[in-house]
Parts: C-alpha cells; sequence; structure tokens
C-alpha cells in the first residue's frame, strides 16, 4: 500500500514550524522535514527539483478575504516560475 510522502520546508520561528509539523502528522503517512539555506523560492525550486517532487502545496499568507488576494513572495515566486504544479492552499479564516 502507498501513502504520500511529504517534504516540508518551514520557514519561520521555531513554534511555527511545529505547528506545521504537528498538522502534517496527522494527514501524511511520511514526513520529512528539511531545513534550507538561502532565498526560500529558490531552495524549494532547488529541493523539488533533487526529489523529483509531483506537487508543490504553498499556503496563501492572507488570513482575511482582502489580504487573502495578496499571495506572499515564495507562493507567487514558485507559481510564475515553478515547472511542477503548484497547488496554493489558503489559510485559516
Amino acid at each position: 500500500g502507498g501513502g504520500a510522502a511529504v517534504t516540508v520546508v518551514a520557514a519561520g520561528d521555531d513554534a511555527q514550524a511545529a505547528r506545521a509539523r504537528t498538522h502534517l502528522e496527522r494527514v501524511a503517512a511520511a514526513l520529512e522535514p528539511h531545513v534550507v539555506d538561502g532565498p526560500l523560492p529558490e531552495a524549494i525550486t532547488t529541493l523539488a527539483a533533487q526529489r523529483e517532487a509531483d506537487l508543490l502545496v504553498v499556503g496563501a499568507r492572507g488570513r482575511t478575504p482582502l489580504a487573502g488576494l495578496v499571495l506572499g513572495s515564495t507562493a507567487e515566486h514558485l507559481l510564475r516560475t515553478s515547472a511542477r504544479p503548484v497547488l496554493l492552499v489558503p489559510g485559516p479564516r
């Protein structure tokens, strides 16, 4: 039986990374966190190529309907430049 393998690249403080890991552990069969150096969009693109990722899942920054219309720079960069499909997931409202 195949489960989903999820690679997580988190930016932010330790508490944010811990919350993301806790949430993803509930939905993913395998979790492989990575800490990356350098600009995040380029690091994600490089890691996705190395891992031969099928899909990039990126959270949107906006927490209100109006702010939800504005993407963070990482999400916007990946949507414009990624050779891989990008799924944009809105944050909690």
